[in-house]
């Protein structure tokens, strides 16, 4: 393990941090921007799912760059086997506790059962879900270590921070907040992004069929 390495496991490297910061302000931005142009726009979502789509290929060049010249970033973000099996038991216990209230409002507002589609969003919302969590606990929770060192409280500024990131779609944002609580206590335990990353994934599609009620999901995956 080299100098580099090192260096990048004991330190926070805060451009990351600030660069994650900064992309989901910019989101809020143009979200805002977006709701602005109202009905009369053509393609109303055309320049955040541009900005989405961009912001997904740039730290996915990042995530390359830095796994070749820091061969342990994969691991130490959390991109690995170790902790896998048991950072998904806690995972799926999370994804009862948060889905239950889900099927009871799918229940009460005649969603249920959930349609075949169901099962193909879930698998894409996972992929996309993944990329969530890799922004949350890689570039985020991780980089917060040194400015919040107790785990409480790191927990709370990241899941604030990824209710924040859902602004202003109030129907999202505390449930946001509280998947960002579970999921990101989950990391800090067993630093594995690819279970959380599954538990997103399975809740995002319950949310969209059972609360807002979208049968062809795969249409608001990106917004």
């Amino acid at each position: 393990m080299g100098a580099t390495d090192n260096n990048y496991i004991k330190r926070a490297c805060y451009p990351e941090l600030v660069l994650a910061v900064l992309c989901g302000a910019v989101h809020v931005i143009l979200e805002l921007a977006t709701r602005g142009l109202g009905s009369n726009a053509m393609t109303p979502g055309l320049l955040l799912r541009c900005y989405t789509l961009a912001a997904a290929a740039g730290w996915g060049c990042y995530l390359l760059w830095r796994s070749i010249v820091t061969p342990c970033a994969l691991e130490v973000w959390g991109l690995r086997r170790a902790g896998f099996l048991r950072a998904l038991g806690s995972s799926a216990v999370f994804v009862l506790a948060a889905g239950a209230p889900l099927f009871i409002y799918g229940q009460l507002h005649s969603r249920l059962p959930l349609p075949p589609t169901f099962w193909l969003v879930a698998a894409l919302y996972t992929v996309w879900g993944i990329a969530q969590q890799f922004c949350l606990q890689a570039l985020v929770t991780r980089n917060l270590r040194q400015l919040i060192p107790g785990i409480p409280f790191r927990v709370l500024a990241a899941a604030a921070l990824f209710g924040a990131v859902h602004f202003p779609d109030y129907r999202i944002m505390p449930l946001a907040f509280i998947a960002g609580l579970g999921l990101t206590w989950i990391y800090e335990r067993y630093r594995n992004i690819w279970a959380i990353g599954i538990a997103h994934g399975i809740l995002g599609a319950l949310f969209l069929y059972l609360v807002l009620g979208l049968d062809h999901g795969w249409e608001a995956l990106l917004s």
